[in-house]
Parts: structure tokens; sequence; C-alpha cells
């Protein structure tokens, strides 16, 4: 993200028994767990990567 992450757009907060580290795999290994894959997170706010984007943009 051009001017940091923290936007809504970007993410939802997960729940502290494995799933950010479930979706922190993909990151890593460029492999997503099955519905931890970015369009899944995406999709379960109502978001997207270009949606995010552009918020982040706006911070600058």
């Amino acid at each position: 993200m051009p001017n940091g992450g923290y936007v809504p757009e970007n993410g939802i907060t997960l729940c502290d028994d494995g799933c950010h580290r479930r979706a922190e795999v993909f990151h890593q290994t460029r492999e997503a767990e099955p519905g931890y894959a970015p369009a899944d997170l995406y999709r379960l706010i109502g978001s997207s990567h270009e949606d995010a984007l552009a918020a982040s943009e706006r911070l600058g």
C-alpha cells in the first residue's frame, strides 16, 4: 500500500486463534489456505485490492 495499509478497505480483524496466521500464509508462500486468499477476505468485507490501494493513496 503506497501510504500504509491501515485503511478499512484493506482488511478485517481476524481472531487470535490462528486466523491471522492462516491469512498471512499467502504473503509468505503465495499459496493461500482455503478461504483465506486475499480475494476471499476482501469479499467478506465488500472491498477489493483496488479499493484498498485507492484508500491508501488518499492518505497521502
